[in-house]
């Protein structure tokens, strides 16, 4: 994460982020079918402001926690850090992504999350799989970043540079028009879960049970927009003898992820609060022809219905001492 990112960024203000990390929430909890969640180690990306931190020790008592701050290479800067920490238990790692992985320890279950905000990378990629490689089953893997690859408008430039980045990382079936802003996603999240893959190839090597070798399952695919155009994608690694135990959890019970062939939008209706206080008066409820749409279109409306347990919920107050 970048200085200028980590200062143009007010992370406790992006509504669609705060919605994906109670979407990871509700997905969380299902882990405990294979180990307790407090058991879970969190990796990831606190910046300044350690939101998911926060939320994940809070919500799910995850207690083991490592954020990874690259940027903070001076001493005051990672006393700001430090100083900005909620809870004791998070412990900091001042490196580079790419490093931190290999410095932690890896002998427990964990949660990663690869919160990037730069455009995607072969970097990202190379973090990937060493993530994937060091992590134990039953562990999590998120990647979230730009979707956007250049703001160079002609694409047969785009295409060539991007080809000459990736290289041997680029699917045989891509095609120029892949990297279009609108479409981008696609091919990115082709490239991670090719890469998460890759990587099991390798470790399945050494494991001669079939039963014991891991597979990947695919658990969440966002797309949203908080300033930037961003995507998330990630999922879980399991044995395949804990295919059952992995179905018996309905991992994809929620609106968000049911087909996960296709991108969740999260997109925020435009809302005031006397409307969704009128429209959580009437929640839950199914059909949104129920609702007294007062002016606002059919879109927005269902939207909410389907986000409003997520939804966040900003406001101005005054101190007066």
């Amino acid at each position: 994460m970048g200085n200028v990112e980590r200062q143009s960024i007010n992370y406790y203000l992006r509504p669609a982020k705060s919605i994906e990390r109670k979407f990871f929430c509700d997905i969380f909890r299902k882990l405990c079918l294979f180990s307790p969640i407090n058991n879970y180690k969190y990796i990831g990306f606190g910046a300044r402001y350690f939101i998911d931190f926060n939320l994940f020790h809070k919500e799910l008592g995850i207690e083991k926690m490592i954020s990874i701050e690259e940027n903070a290479t001076e001493e005051k800067e990672q006393e700001r850090f430090e100083f900005n920490k909620p809870f004791k238990c998070i412990e900091m790692i001042f490196k580079n992504s790419s490093e931190a992985i290999n410095q932690i320890t890896w002998d427990s279950e964990s949660i990663v999350w690869l919160d990037y905000d730069k455009i995607f990378s072969k970097s990202m990629l190379n973090d990937i799989k060493n993530v994937v490689l060091s992590m134990l089953p039953n562990s999590v893997i998120l990647v979230t970043c730009n979707r956007c690859y250049s703001i160079d408008e002609h694409i047969e430039n785009r295409f060539v540079k991007f080809k000459e980045e990736f290289m041997e990382d680029v699917p045989i079936d891509a095609k120029k028009t892949d990297i279009r802003s609108k479409i981008f996603h696609n091919l990115i999240n082709k490239m991670i879960n090719n890469k998460i893959n890759e990587a099991l190839i390798e470790k399945n090597r050494n494991i001669a049970e079939e039963e014991k070798k891991l597979i990947f399952k695919q658990l969440v695919y966002f797309t949203y927009k908080d300033g930037a155009p961003m995507i998330t994608t990630g999922g879980i690694i399991i044995r395949k003898e804990n295919e059952t135990v992995f179905t018996e959890a309905k991992f994809y019970e929620f609106l968000f992820n049911q087909d996960i062939t296709q991108p969740y939008d999260i997109y925020l209706p435009n809302l005031t609060y006397k409307e969704l206080q009128k429209i959580n008066s009437k929640m839950p409820c199914e059909n949104w022809a129920d609702i007294d749409l007062f002016g606002l279109n059919e879109e927005d409306l269902q939207k909410y219905m389907e986000l409003y347990r997520y939804f966040p919920y900003y406001m101005e107050s005054r101190f007066i001492g």
